[in-house]
């Protein structure tokens, strides 16, 4: 299996979310053409299972699940009030 690696460019948006930019993808739309391609699914290869379905719930018995949301809360406050006094 051969693999690209791709600069990404990871940064906060709006309502909690990021928002990801591949860097240097707008050179190479230039030189390039974006098509659609229809593909035969393969019946012998089962469908991906749905991630989210699987993990949800995962910590719902972890005791220590409330002080790991409120660390990360508390880190991201600190990293907004960096962003914000530069």
């Amino acid at each position: 299996m051969s693999t690209t690696d791709y600069q990404v460019l990871v940064r906060n948006g709006s309502s909690d979310l990021f928002v990801a930019s591949v860097l240097g993808m707008v050179e190479r739309l230039a030189r390039g053409e974006i098509v659609t391609i229809d593909v035969e699914s393969n019946e012998t290869v089962p469908a991906a299972a749905n991630v989210w379905r699987e993990e949800a719930g995962r910590f719902h018995d972890d005791p220590t699940f409330d002080e790991f949301v409120i660390e990360i809360q508390s880190e991201k406050r600190g990293l907004d009030s960096e962003e914000s006094a530069s």
